[in-house]
């Protein structure tokens, strides 16, 4: 398997840890009853939760950074607990400016609750018809104007109760909240008044033109035809192919609207990505990507 070959230097080094993967579950009508992403999710909870303070359930199109400056106050002169405040006012004693934070920086100002959203920034295809040699950060750097009202949130495993897609129940007596230490319920995913000034996830969600028509095309053939070659000619029933091109269309609007603004603010990662790499295998090719 390619993502094995790819991922051997990162387990040898303990960077990265695969699991098996876990399958959909299904009733004896082979419906789904709980997909196999929560599966999943739980499992890391319930295998893992116990080694760190913070858990992120992002994907590999996903870049989770914390950006600054920000400006942490230390309540009680030190004694309490840490929270960010707007660095532009004047700033109470206890107070430290850090230019370019950390998500521990972050993430210790959130620790009394149970997480912390994160929204999407959803990054297109910048002009690019195939997938250029490089690293995505690099070569991908329009994006959106504005954060995704779609969001994650970053939990404290130990404080979770049931995990979700994009938001989790929490146990009772913690939440997560947003960026300005809103409450936000588990039953949404959405916040209509995104903000990612302190955290971002930049969503690298299409990438060049042929990689992600290319995956959708793959991803109709697997679902519902035989081949390829099936998808093309249109060999299924109108009502499924008008639904599958209502959706093709969508993508079409939302990676238009991705290239609305030049952001190379993950480009400070760009110099410890590389070193990265060298020291452990050359970067994934445009194929393998």
């Amino acid at each position: 398997k390619e993502h094995k070959r790819v991922l051997a230097p990162y387990i040898s080094a303990g960077i990265v840890t695969l699991s098996p993967a876990i399958e959909n579950q299904v009733d004896d009508h082979a419906r789904i009853v709980e997909h196999s992403q929560i599966l999943i999710f739980a499992h890391a909870v319930q295998t893992y939760g116990g080694e760190c303070d913070w858990m992120a359930f992002i994907d590999l199109d996903e870049f989770l950074y914390a950006q600054g400056p920000i400006a942490i106050h230390y309540k009680f002169d030190g004694t309490g607990p840490a929270v960010i405040v707007d660095a532009t006012l004047p700033l109470p004693p206890s107070s430290e400016i850090i230019e370019e934070p950390t998500l521990p920086d972050v993430l210790a100002a959130f620790r009394e609750f149970g997480g912390v959203v994160v929204h999407w920034v959803l990054y297109g295809s910048a002009g690019h018809e195939k997938m250029p040699a490089g690293l995505i950060i690099e070569n991908f750097l329009m994006r959106a104007a504005d954060p995704d009202t779609l969001f994650k949130v970053v939990a404290q495993p130990s404080r979770i109760a049931r995990v979700n897609n994009h938001n989790h129940e929490f146990i009772p007596g913690f939440f997560a909240v947003d960026e300005a230490n809103t409450l936000v319920h588990h039953n949404t995913s959405q916040k209509h008044s995104p903000s990612a000034n302190i955290l971002r996830i930049n969503h690298y969600r299409f990438k060049a033109h042929n990689h992600w028509r290319g995956n959708l095309k793959r991803r109709m053939a697997r679902a519902l035809f035989v081949d390829e070659d099936a998808y093309a000619a249109n060999k299924t029933d109108q009502g499924e192919l008008d639904r599958l091109k209502r959706y093709e269309q969508f993508l079409e609007e939302q990676e238009a609207s991705s290239n609305a603004r030049h952001d190379d603010s993950a480009l400070r990662f760009l110099p410890c990505m590389r070193r990265g790499f060298a020291s452990r295998t050359p970067p994934p090719s445009a194929d393998e990507l």
